[in-house]
């Protein structure tokens, strides 16, 4: 089986992929996060070399090689699956805290794996934060899988 996991930073996709990858498939996590160091091309070749496989995505990474809409990336990609997942969060004013956690703790060169407390941000970092544009791009991710979802008809899963 092929699964694909979209989803929101902060959502669960890693924790999910990790699970999923438990069962011997074949781990893929981001590839077309190319701050990470990917250089993953569409269409994936891995999906034709495996049988199990699960990838993991973030609604705003698309390959660079892919010559139209975000959405329209998503819905051509997602013919390759068996199984496609969309994961947000319900509670939007935890799952922002979480958001900034992850943008403070990237910034400080930190682990973005320890438990944390948000009164440990500084309000300066929160403040400056709410007029950048990771935080438009926070807002702009959820919109994305809500569109996704419309369009590929396929619901969101929230935790």
């Amino acid at each position: 089986m092929k699964i694909l996991i979209v989803g929101v930073p902060r959502s669960g996709t890693t924790s999910l992929l990790n699970s999923i990858c438990n069962f011997n498939y074949l781990r893929i996590g981001e590839p077309y996060n190319y701050s990470l160091g990917t250089f993953y091309k569409f269409p994936l070749v891995e999906l034709e070399k495996y049988k199990r496989v699960c990838v993991k995505s973030i609604i705003l990474e698309s390959p660079d090689n892919f010559k139209g809409s975000l959405n329209l990336f998503y819905l051509k990609w997602i013919d390759n699956f068996d199984r496609v997942i969309l994961l947000d969060r319900l509670n939007e004013e935890e799952h922002l805290k979480s958001f900034i956690n992850l943008c403070y703790r990237i910034h400080k060169n930190q682990s973005v794996w320890v438990n944390w407390c948000y009164s440990e941000i500084p309000n300066n970092f929160i403040e400056e934060f709410k007029n950048s544009k990771q935080f438009s791009d926070f807002y702009h991710a959820k919109l994305e899988l809500q569109r996704l979802s419309y369009t590929a008809n396929i619901p969101i899963t929230y935790y």
